[in-house]
């Protein structure tokens, strides 16, 4: 024990170091949500999309369905109309055979007129089948697009389940590491508390062990001469 111990930590794994470590996870963490809402915002866009569509879809069947019904009775005014001209015809040619002249030409005004009538009539409802078959394919595309729309969305769902659980996993792999880090930490600041108790041991057995040495070195000093000494005195003079 003529030399003294040299007793250090290694510096790579010192609290500092960890501390570091854990601060860079921790803001490593903060950024982990980012993903998240912003697959959540899309898919809010995207419901409240399918919920427009959705209304105008509605929309659009109700007027369709007040067409329909607008069609049909002018579909039948329509048909009233030819069979009062029919009977008009009827009358006319009847008026004819007897040479009711006067009678025969109101008659005939009745059925221009009447004819004319049909004419707007058919006219109109042919322009009402033209709007409903247009509507039709208006909902027949829109119900197509509420359709691939509320896919898409099915498919956000799925790809944000798939990102919670990625999600999750992070957090545990986080946990895990944070949890590994303050264990290390506190096995390093016990390494170095019992490394300062060992020095401190050390040096108070070293000083210790200075004080044997001299006190041994002074009594084998005083010895040697007490020995001398008596060689001394029994030779002869």
């Amino acid at each position: 024990m003529s030399s003294e111990i040299e007793v250090s930590g290694d510096n790579s794994n010192n609290p500092e170091d960890c501390s570091d470590a854990l601060s860079k996870i921790e803001k490593e963490d903060t950024n982990v949500e980012g993903p998240e809402q912003s697959w959540l915002k899309n898919e809010k866009e995207l419901q409240n999309k399918i919920a427009e569509y959705e209304s105008t879809l509605e929309q659009e069947k109700c007027k369709n369905a007040s067409l329909q019904k607008d069609l049909q009775a002018r579909t039948e005014e329509r048909d009233n109309l030819k069979t009062q001209v029919i009977k008009l015809e009827k009358e006319l040619a009847k008026n004819s055979l007897k040479g009711t002249k006067d009678h025969s030409t109101d008659t005939n005004d009745m059925v221009t007129k009447a004819r004319s009538v049909i004419f707007e009539k058919t006219k109109t409802c042919k322009n009402q089948e033209l709007q409903i078959e247009a509507l039709t394919q208006q909902v027949a595309a829109l119900k197509e697009i509420v359709s691939i729309s509320k896919d898409m969305l099915d498919i956000r769902n799925i790809e944000v389940k798939q990102l919670q659980d990625k999600l999750s996993c992070i957090e545990l792999k986080f946990t895990a590491e944070k949890d590994r880090h303050l264990l290390m930490h506190t096995k390093l600041e016990k390494m170095m508390k019992l490394n300062e108790e060992l020095k401190t041991e050390y040096q108070n057995q070293l000083a210790l062990f200075t004080e044997l040495k001299k006190a041994y070195t002074k009594h084998q000093t005083l010895t040697s001469t007490e020995s001398q000494n008596e060689i001394n005195d029994k030779e002869p003079a």
